[in-house]
């Protein structure tokens, strides 16, 4: 009999740590709350340039004859750029490696 009364107040006592662990950790949903976590979306600022140049300033040299025509070269340079060196990968031809 005293056995079985220890094991009850046990149980008891693990069910009400169970129930106090769980209050702990549960956050509320509250308006308070969700307005403490919303973070505005913001823009980035556009970086300054000159007024005058805004408009008016374009190329002195049309080099290509046409839209297309210019199209299609840098798509063909977009092919050969790979063994080629630079930053922009405009320069020499690099040598293969065997």
């Amino acid at each position: 009999m005293w056995v079985q009364e220890k094991k009850d107040e046990l149980v008891r006592r693990q069910q009400k740590e169970n129930r106090m662990q769980h209050c702990q950790n549960v956050v509320y949903k509250t308006k308070a709350n969700m307005l403490s976590q919303y973070q505005q979306p913001t823009k980035e600022p556009e970086l300054w340039k000159l007024p005058r140049f805004t408009k008016s300033a374009q190329p002195h040299l049309e080099t290509f004859r046409s839209e297309a025509k210019k199209n299609h070269a840098m798509a063909k340079q977009e092919l050969d750029k790979v063994p080629r060196l630079g930053t922009t990968h405009q320069g020499i031809y690099t040598a293969a490696y065997h």
